[in-house]
């Protein structure tokens, strides 16, 4: 039987960077916050960085309105801000 404690999940790596960011800038970037600005539970936040759930169209606009709120506010450049396909699991 392996140990479970050390397995890991793929992550959506980009959200939780950027989340990271947000935080690192003096923002409310954790997944709470993003939950609570999106109108979700912070599971699903996790969830969807743990590849374990896509988001539905409605949440995935949301999380994307919220990661161009924060980025704007925070002046994070384009090139590390979350794109769509970002939310998708990894295949």
């Amino acid at each position: 039987m392996g140990n479970t404690a050390n397995m890991t999940h793929p992550t959506n790596s980009r959200l939780r960077a950027f989340r990271q960011l947000v935080s690192e800038r003096g923002g409310d970037g954790s997944a709470a916050d993003v939950a609570e600005a999106v109108g979700v539970a912070p599971t699903t936040i996790t969830r969807i960085e743990l590849g374990e759930r896509s988001p539905n169209l409605d949440t995935a606009m949301r999380i994307l309105a919220w990661c161009d709120r924060a980025a704007k506010a925070h002046r994070i450049p384009k090139v590390s801000r979350v794109q769509p396909e970002d939310l998708l699991p990894p295949e």
